[in-house]
């Protein structure tokens, strides 16, 4: 009976949370457009809160002449400067690739927290040779509060893996990682060791994500 009570509760609570993130959105995207007036788009991811499409026709750098060995400099002062639009505040962004295509320059960014990579949570930002930002992808997660301490090591993680296919021995040569994963079921954030399985006996070749504090087996992909 008490639990019941409480619900409605932690459902306004929530509630009130989820508005007042929304507000400080619609505030930076507001902010946002003063700085480039003009005729600008913004697609909102509904899992991160991060603008999953952002195009413009007047977000333009500070320097019009824009080539592949000064883009990165120029666009990581741009991306520091509306960190909080583009939803990585807390964590960092570290470069990944840089793309010609389309007369333009493609810069794409990981996501990383105490240097820890998060998964599938990348920044692509996409800029002409004049200096124009013509589209801005983000898919990263703000204010990142977990551990980045494991509770299990790899080596458990490692014969976790082992007992769950029931193998005596892991072929791969890879040693394994930390990772952060979004838990597509409830959305929570969770600290994971990623290796990869390889058994030619039982004819394994997977990647699995192991949760490092529980256990358990969040993902099983095979390899190819």
């Amino acid at each position: 009976m008490k639990h019941s009570r409480l619900l409605p509760l932690i459902l306004f609570m929530l509630y009130l949370q989820l508005s007042a993130q929304n507000v400080e959105k619609q505030k930076l995207w507001n902010d946002f457009e003063k700085d480039f007036p003009g005729k600008n788009v913004i697609k909102w991811d509904s899992k991160t809160n991060a603008p999953k499409r952002i195009i413009g026709n007047n977000v333009f750098l500070p320097v019009r002449s824009i080539q592949k060995d000064n883009a990165i400099k120029h666009i990581e002062t741009f991306l520091k400067k509306y960190q909080n639009l583009f939803n990585y505040r807390g964590s960092d962004l570290k470069m990944k690739e840089v793309v010609e295509f389309d007369n333009s320059f493609l810069l794409v960014y990981q996501q990383y927290y105490k240097d820890v990579e998060v998964l599938n949570a990348e920044l692509k930002i996409k800029v002409t040779p004049e200096g124009q930002i013509t589209w801005i992808n983000s898919h990263c997660y703000q204010d990142i509060q977990i551990s980045e301490k494991p509770n299990i090591s790899l080596a458990d993680a490692k014969n976790i893996a082992l007992s769950r296919y029931d193998v005596q021995s892991n072929e791969s040569k890879e040693n394994g990682k930390l990772v952060i994963f979004r838990d597509h079921e409830t959305d929570n954030l969770s600290l994971c060791w990623n290796l990869m399985l390889i058994n030619k006996e039982k004819n394994l070749n997977k990647i699995l994500l192991i949760n490092a504090n529980t256990g358990e087996i969040f993902l099983s992909m095979i390899h190819s």
